[in-house]
C-alpha cells in the first residue's frame, strides 16, 4: 500500500510505503519517495511513472542506476600525469627503480613519497606544464556528460580541478594534497591509515556507499577499490593484475567503450 499527497508543482510530495515492496506512483513536478523515516528524492520526470525503492531510484525497467567511480591518472588521461611530472622535474633513476620496487621491497605510499620529494620545482610550473601537456582520453566528456563519475584519485586536488576546468568538466573529487615545498614535494594523504582489506594506503574507504557500482582504473592503486565494484572495467597493469588473479572484468582501452558498454 502506499499514499500519494498530490501538491502544487514546486512543493514536495511524499509516498509512505507500508512495507518493503518497491512503490510504483506517478508523481508530479517536485516530489519525494519516503520508507520509513528514508526519503529518496526523484526526479522530474513529467507524467512518466517513477519506480523508487528504500535505497535506490529505479527506471521503470526496474534497473537500478549504476554509479561509477573513475580513476583519474592513465584512466581519464591519456599517460598519467604524476608520471609525466617526475619525467620532466624530478629524479628519473630514483623514479625508475621506485617503480619496479613497488609492491616488493617497497609499499605504495614509500613509492610515492620517494617519488615526489624529488620535485623541487614551483608548483605553478609544474601546472603549466600539465596545462600545456596532458591529453584526455577519448569518451571523457561523454561519460562525465551521462554518468557524473566521482573521481577517486591517489593524485592531487591541485592538478586534477585545473585540468577538469580546462576541459569544462565539474566532478567531485576525492584525492590527496601536495604541499610543493622547495626542497622536495610533501604529500598530504586524504586517508592516512592502512586498507584494513589490503594493508597499503588505499581508495577502498573512500568508496561511496552507493550501489551497484562500476569501478574503471588502470594501475596499481586500483587493484583493491576495483574488487568491491559490481563491475570492474581496467585497462593497462590493472588489467593485467585482475586477469593473473582471475578477477572478471571488462577491458577498455577508450572511455567511450565504456559509455558503451554501460548502456548495453
Amino acid at each position: 500500500m502506499h499514499r500519494a499527497l498530490e501538491g502544487q508543482v514546486g512543493e514536495a510530495v511524499v509516498v509512505d510505503v507500508a512495507d518493503l515492496t518497491t512503490a510504483e506512483v506517478e508523481l508530479g513536478a517536485a516530489r519525494a519517495v519516503r520508507h520509513g523515516d528514508d526519503a529518496v528524492p526523484a526526479t522530474d520526470l513529467g507524467d512518466h511513472t517513477v519506480t523508487a525503492s528504500l535505497h535506490t531510484c529505479r527506471s521503470t525497467t526496474g534497473v537500478a542506476a549504476m554509479r561509477v567511480v573513475l580513476d583519474w591518472d592513465g584512466t581519464v588521461t591519456v599517460r598519467d600525469s604524476l608520471w609525466m611530472l617526475l619525467d620532466e622535474f624530478g629524479d628519473r633513476e630514483i623514479f625508475a627503480q621506485a617503480e619496479k620496487d613497488l609492491g616488493k621491497t617497497l609499499s605504495y605510499r614509500e613509492v610515492m613519497e620517494t617519488e615526489l620529494a624529488t620535485i623541487q620545482v614551483p608548483f605553478e610550473e609544474a601546472l603549466t606544464f600539465l596545462l600545456d601537456a596532458v591529453v584526455v582520453r577519448e569518451g571523457f566528456h561523454e561519460l562525465a556528460a551521462k554518468h557524473n563519475p566521482l573521481i577517486l584519485s591517489g593524485g592531487f586536488h591541485q592538478t586534477i580541478e585545473p585540468l577538469l576546468a580546462r576541459e569544462g568538466v565539474s566532478l567531485e573529487v576525492k584525492a590527496n594534497r601536495i604541499d610543493p615545498r622547495p626542497d622536495g614535494w610533501l604529500i598530504e594523504w586524504r586517508d592516512p591509515e592502512p586498507c584494513e582489506v589490503c594493508g597499503e594506503l588505499c581508495k577502498r574507504r573512500n568508496l561511496p556507499a552507493d550501489r551497484p557500482m562500476a569501478y574503471i582504473g588502470d594501475g596499481y592503486s586500483d587493484r583493491c577499490a576495483a574488487l568491491a565494484a559490481d563491475r570492474i572495467f581496467a585497462r593497462d597493469a590493472l588489467a593485467r593484475h585482475l586477469e593473473a588473479e582471475g578477477v572478471p572484468f571488462e577491458r577498455f582501452d577508450t572511455l567511450t567503450e565504456v559509455v558503451a558498454a554501460l548502456a548495453a
